[in-house]
């Protein structure tokens, strides 16, 4: 699997493209799990969906640039971003490899064979999170 770039306000993340798409697809689930959401938001998790569903090698792009058109916005998917932290952080040290493989739609042969180390994760959610308040250090991080 190779790497992509999460952009932002001019500054970037470089990572895996599977912690990219973990995190597309626990962010469509944080939507999912609201008992009311706006029609952006719906669109947001459509595309990251559709995104995470039809990737090509080294191109996963959540378009964060595109798709945050305000302050409001920010906040809310910052909210959710924390919310993913969360539950990642409440699986403790491992992810199963069977929530991975459910969560990504993985079947064999192309499937997790592991149980993956929490940190591989929550790296990159914490790397965003920080890309999103504006506390970035360095044009890119490597998460």
């Amino acid at each position: 699997m190779g790497h992509s770039f999460t952009d932002f306000r001019g500054k970037h993340i470089l990572s895996k493209d599977y912690k990219i798409e973990t995190w597309l697809r626990l962010m469509a689930q944080e939507i999912d799990f609201l008992a009311v959401s706006p029609a952006w938001l719906r669109d947001v998790r459509d595309f990251w969906i559709d995104h995470a569903r039809n990737y090509a090698n080294g191109c996963f792009d959540p378009e964060l640039d595109r798709l945050i058109k305000s302050d409001e916005q920010l906040n809310t998917l910052l909210a959710l971003c924390r919310s993913v932290q969360s539950r990642l952080q409440d699986f403790g040290q491992v992810i199963p490899k069977e929530f991975l493989n459910e969560l990504c739609e993985l079947n064999p042969p192309s499937h997790i064979l592991e149980d993956n180390d929490s940190e591989l994760y929550l790296r990159y959610v914490r790397a965003l999170i920080q890309l999103l308040e504006g506390r970035q250090a360095n044009d890119t991080e490597h998460a």
